[in-house]
């Protein structure tokens, strides 16, 4: 067979959020024209909605390629993908797929949430790839000459004292140590979430009663991580039915218990107790917990599931792509910063931002 030459326009990231990758496939986002496969790299809504699958599934009539723990993880957002199983194809991480058209899709694992998927498409002699939001201390990378990378934190070059492992175990200490005070409120992204939890979990921490709240999103997600055997707490839900909410109404007048969030919003305005709020940006800190200078018993967390800095150019260096696409659809100027960085960086690589 003739190789084909890369044509740009099978390279490229729509205003949706969808990643191009060879003719065929779109990761995240939704499908355009006569695409084919639909892939979505991992269960955060910021790379995928619930109208843009259903719309793969019925107008398509396409299924979604996963992680079977990714399809998992979307039934937390009311995607039925039990009931829909034959609409969903789940490949395995390091299992490169055929399909009839003759596109080749291996998923590796991006190490950022539970299912998280870097992609690498082939098609007519012509790798595409997608890095997906990627995190630290990845083992296996895809081999592409076509890279698109996720550039969130690009902007941020990060020297720290202390390690993510270091950081997860002291806020566990830290909650642990509070909760035998009175109410501890933890606000952390889904996934984040749970890998916390999972850490506070050691040392059968989880199998005393302990008064728990949290949301039916939270818990469906710590459901499925605890299946991956990731210690998850049983909790009471405030967004539940009513007899539910009088019980967190209870809980919330008692001494001890720990509130679960995904923002700030969904705690009360000024909530009891201690508040933990982790988040991906500020991972700079010389501490991985610092008190509010304003607010008495808000700590801020700087914990991140994202690689950062030198951790970006690891990535970029093992993948080693001809070309590299910066993903301008959440921020044209960390884009543009990455893609100024990577070409400092690497003389035989060229990279842009995606427009």
């Amino acid at each position: 067979m003739r190789r084909k030459k890369f044509k740009p326009e099978n390279f490229l990231i729509r205003s949706d959020k969808s990643i191009k990758l060879g003719p065929s496939v779109a990761c995240d986002g939704g499908l355009a024209g006569d695409e084919l496969h639909h892939v979505i790299s991992h269960a955060h809504t910021d790379h995928f909605s619930k109208s843009k699958i259903e719309s793969t599934w019925v107008e398509k009539e396409r299924p979604v390629i996963v992680t079977e723990a990714t399809s998992k993880l979307l039934t937390a957002y009311k995607i039925n993908t039990i009931f829909n199983h034959d609409r969903v194809v789940i490949q395995e991480y390091g299992k490169p797929y055929s399909y009839e058209d003759g596109t080749k899709i291996t998923l590796l694992d991006s190490n950022h949430i539970l299912g998280s998927a870097q992609i690498q498409v082939e098609k007519d002699g012509v790798r595409y790839g997608y890095s997906g939001d990627f995190g630290e201390n990845i083992d296996d990378f895809i081999n592409v000459d076509y890279l698109a990378i996720d550039a969130t934190y690009a902007g941020h070059y990060v020297e720290k004292t202390w390690d993510r492992e270091t950081g997860l175990e002291r806020l566990a200490d830290s909650i642990k140590e509070n909760l035998n005070k009175g109410p501890v409120n933890l606000i952390a992204v889904s996934g984040l979430m749970q890998e916390i939890l999972s850490e506070i979990g050691e040392s059968n921490f989880w199998d005393d009663s302990k008064l728990i709240i949290g949301t039916q999103q939270i818990q469906k997600f710590s459901k499925v991580y605890n299946d991956y055997n990731y210690r998850q707490p049983a909790m009471y839900i405030k967004d539940g039915l009513n007899e539910e909410k009088l019980k967190v109404q209870e809980i919330r007048s008692s001494d001890r218990y720990l509130e679960l969030a995904t923002s700030r919003k969904q705690l009360k305005s000024q909530p009891r107790g201690v508040t933990y709020h982790v988040k991906n940006r500020n991972i700079d800190f010389e501490e991985p917990i610092v008190e509010d200078k304003h607010e008495p018993n808000y700590f801020h967390v700087a914990l991140s599931s994202h690689a950062f800095s030198d951790d970006i150019f690891d990535y970029i260096n093992n993948v080693n792509p001809k070309e590299v696409m910066t993903d301008s659809s959440r921020s044209e100027t960390t884009a543009r910063i990455m893609a100024e960085k990577i070409n400092e960086q690497f003389s035989a690589i060229k990279a842009y931002p995606s427009l």
